[in-house]
């Protein structure tokens, strides 16, 4: 990894639950133009709270179920020019009057478009499937599995137009396990076989590792048998050697 290289939290649509290769939407790949600064993990647990014996001092609600996690994230939309876009180096090869045209537009229409796409990979419903995406957000070692649960837009600052320049996405995700990845949950001592996987626009080792075993902590052990020097320097099309390792 080149020093100073940040990677960009990513957003991967699917069509269904078996986050696999084949179902992957098109155009449904969404790149963060801004990292969050954080990110919130909310976990749940259902107990039978009103089963309290008539007259009882003791309390033992029963418990029920651990409910599926969410994810809270803030995502920031910039079309002032403060944040650099991919526009600026068309910008940067036109003459000047063509420049300024671009910059105008960019700065006006940016912010639109972008949020557009974001609903259109995470909100919106499919014409084919009839729901929204599933979702896979890859943030580093970060791999979550999940539905759009919420989102509020604001928008905060605007041209003389009225033309929106920025504005922030709070948005909730609510996790989605697949039955391959419960499989692998309740039955850990299943022995695991090879694996040789392409590599994928989008793809990051954590989130291939996820993929086969279930859990993306062991991107380190497969960045070793790989002789990877960065797992985050893939190339689509690389084939990934996947080996079968003891589970943590």
């Amino acid at each position: 990894m080149i020093l100073g290289e940040l990677a960009k939290l990513k957003i991967i649509a699917y069509k269904d639950p078996g986050f696999n290769d084949s179902s992957r939407v098109g155009e449904g790949l969404f790149l963060a133009q801004v990292n969050p600064e954080n990110y919130s993990i909310n976990y749940s647990v259902y107990y039978r709270e009103d089963e309290q014996a008539a007259g009882a001092s003791g309390y033992d609600p029963q418990w029920e179920k651990n409910l599926p996690r969410t994810m809270r994230f803030e995502f920031l939309f910039d079309g002032t020019g403060a944040i650099p876009s991919s526009v600026s180096e068309l910008q940067s090869q036109a003459p000047q009057p063509v420049q300024d045209v671009i910059g105008e537009v960019a700065s006006r229409a940016s912010v639109i478009g972008q949020i557009e796409h974001f609903e259109n990979t995470v909100f919106k419903v499919r014409g084919d499937t009839h729901v929204p995406n599933y979702l896979l957000i890859n943030w580093g070692t970060l791999v979550f599995k999940c539905r759009m649960r919420d989102m509020n837009i604001v928008h905060k600052l605007f041209s003389p137009e009225g033309f929106p320049l920025r504005a922030s996405v709070n948005a909730t995700f609510l996790e989605v396990t697949p039955e391959e990845d419960e499989s692998r949950e309740t039955n850990r001592e299943s022995p695991d076989i090879t694996h040789v996987l392409q590599v994928q626009e989008g793809d990051s080792l954590p989130l291939m590792a996820k993929k086969v075993y279930g859990d993306e902590r062991y991107y380190i052990a497969v960045a070793k048998a790989n002789n990877l020097a960065s797992f985050r320097n893939l190339t689509p099309g690389q084939e990934i050697y996947f080996p079968p390792i003891e589970r943590i």
